[in-house]
């Protein structure tokens, strides 16, 4: 959602790294979901997001998005 929102996109990355750290760091979450956590840190890691703030791909309208994904889905 915070990537749909037209949010800056380095604010996303760092709040989707914080979830993926907590979900790491719990010791009752499965070793796959934690393994899964820890790509996703290491794939932040790069903050390619300096460079582009709003994504790679130009902002999308979020009524155009849930109309497609209705069409879709």
């Amino acid at each position: 959602a915070c990537y749909i929102a037209r949010h800056n996109h380095c604010d996303c990355d760092g709040a989707l790294v914080a979830s993926a750290r907590a979900i790491r760091d719990d010791k009752s979450a499965t070793r796959a979901m934690r393994d899964e956590a820890e790509l996703l840190i290491a794939t932040f890691a790069v903050p390619v997001c300096k460079i582009f703030p709003q994504g790679f791909m130009p902002p999308r309208d979020p009524a155009q998005l849930k109309a497609m994904n209705g069409a879709t889905g």
